[in-house]
């Protein structure tokens, strides 16, 4: 894995997203803390794919990423909209907590950009539907 990592420092960003998917194909009950340490480090990436990626794979660890929380959170006022919904979705899978995410799915919900509306709307949608309390609507 250590090659993997040194990928996420190159300087084409096209290389570091793939990169962040690559570390994440080196997880092993052995290796696992190291491919979330690695993935949490590149939430920081100045490339919003590398941050979308590397939020998308921490959500599958759930609550075993919990450490990258505050990292993920810090996503939610990302300037690029995709990364914003993507770190709602991941902190949704790790935290569970739907008052934390759900304001910043239910403002792309007038999202020019239709995709990205839909899959927020899809998101809410999940989480009222497995939530074990139903929030409010703000």
């Amino acid at each position: 894995m250590p090659r993997a990592a040194a990928l996420l420092r190159d300087p084409n960003p096209t290389v570091r997203a793939h990169a962040v998917w690559l570390v994440f194909s080196f997880q092993h009950p052995r290796t696992k803390a190291d491919v979330i340490r690695h993935l949490t480090g590149a939430l920081a990436d100045e490339d919003a794919a590398v941050r979308r990626n590397a939020a998308r794979l921490l959500c599958l660890f759930e609550s075993d990423a919990e450490c990258a929380a505050p990292e993920i959170t810090k996503l939610l006022t990302d300037d690029d909209a995709e990364v914003r919904v993507m770190a709602a979705f991941s902190l949704w899978r790790i935290l569970r907590q739907a008052d934390v995410v759900l304001p910043t799915l239910r403002a792309e919900f007038e999202n020019a950009d239709e995709r990205l509306s839909a899959n927020a709307r899809h998101i809410v949608k999940t989480i009222e539907a497995t939530s074990p309390t139903r929030p409010s609507d703000p």
